[in-house]
């Protein structure tokens, strides 16, 4: 909107409504003062909008907050990718079930605050934010007038554990020459994700330049199967990094009956490293080698925007909470630095007194 005075002192207004035939269309008003304009500008932008509701509300409001969801999943095909669908398509059938009958127009605070407390009692506050971030996301598009107002669940921060140097070398030797030696030397020395590690072929290794291309994943569809998608996570996932020849080497050496590296689906390599963990009395996950990685960049004072390329990050903030769970060992070290300038400051001061 415009809002120019004329040579007659008297204010215009002209506003923006829309496009037709390839030009821009605009209404314009005008106003003995600039205040009378400004609150006719403003009616007719509330006029386009309450018809632009209604047109939203006559199509959607006898629909049910289930079916509501549904559509909204159903619209992410091709923009998602089909972990995401399926963890949606589940959080539908498993969270809020009293909510899912409710048709739009009869939606109320009161229902959804009550479903949530209900949930709340049986599920993780993690799993709640989640469930509720859907529903939000379904009712921008089809309630947008609706607004949310619940009080959801303190989520419950847990303690990542970030395995030692001396536990990867633990590791490594107890599975020295087998496929699982591949998977975490790929996961701890390269920062891959299982999803990648298991979508590796010989082919995506050069072993003149020593480089591994990170470019296909193996995950599973909305439908539980496992798939192999020529995709990454995000984009910017999708990266060729320069690894260490002997990681090459042992990759290379890793007996196969196929193109892939690994020739197992992501699911075989937590419940295999589960077992492997329990064995040497280690308390980690698989994912925990990916932050052991970024933990020793982190000691390495390696730039962020170097970290978040080798690790595939698309957003510093994903990489800046990694980072926040740094080894024990280095803690341990920087504790012992800051005690000792402390001791010495406080010798020098008691030599004063």
């Amino acid at each position: 909107m415009n809002i120019t005075q004329m040579p007659s002192g008297h204010w215009r207004a002209r506003i923006y409504v829309g496009f037709n035939k390839g030009k821009s269309q605009y209404v314009s008003i005008s106003g003995v003062s600039k205040k009378e304009v400004e609150l006719k500008a403003a009616q007719i932008q509330m006029d386009r909008n309450r018809k632009k509701y209604n047109q939203i509300n006559h199509s959607t409001i006898r629909m049910t907050v289930g079916e509501a969801i549904d559509r909204y999943i159903d619209n992410l095909n091709g923009v998602c990718s089909p972990s995401t669908l399926r963890r949606y398509k589940a959080d539908r059938k498993k969270f809020l079930a009293s909510l899912m009958p409710i048709k739009l127009c009869d939606l109320t605070q009161e229902a959804i605050q009550l479903a949530v407390s209900i949930d709340s009692k049986r599920y993780a506050p993690k799993s709640i934010h989640c469930a509720h971030g859907l529903l939000s996301s379904a009712l921008d598009i089809y309630l947008p007038n609706f607004r949310l107002k619940t009080k959801l669940p303190q989520k419950i921060e847990h303690e990542v554990t970030v395995p030692e140097h001396d536990d990867i070398r633990r590791l490594l030797s107890q599975v020295k020459g087998s496929w699982l030696e591949g998977a975490i030397l790929l996961a701890a020395c390269c920062g891959l994700r299982r999803s990648e590690i298991c979508g590796l072929k010989v082919e995506d290794i050069d072993r003149k330049n020593n480089t591994i291309h990170i470019h296909r994943t193996i995950l599973k569809d909305d439908s539980g199967q496992w798939i192999i998608r020529e995709a990454t996570k995000t984009t910017k996932s999708k990266r060729r990094i320069e690894v260490a020849p002997f990681i090459i080497e042992a990759l290379l050496a890793i007996p196969r009956t196929g193109d892939y590296i690994i020739g197992h689906v992501p699911d075989t390599i937590s419940k295999e490293f589960i077992k492997l963990r329990y064995e040497l009395g280690l308390n980690c996950r698989f994912h925990d080698l990916r932050h052991y990685n970024a933990s020793v960049m982190l000691a390495l004072n390696i730039p962020d925007k170097y970290a978040m390329e080798r690790l595939g990050y698309s957003t510093p903030e994903t990489l800046k909470r990694v980072y926040q769970h740094t080894m024990n060992s280095k803690r341990r070290e920087i504790n012992g630095q800051i005690s000792k300038q402390m001791s010495d400051l406080f010798d020098v001061s008691a030599q004063k007194l």
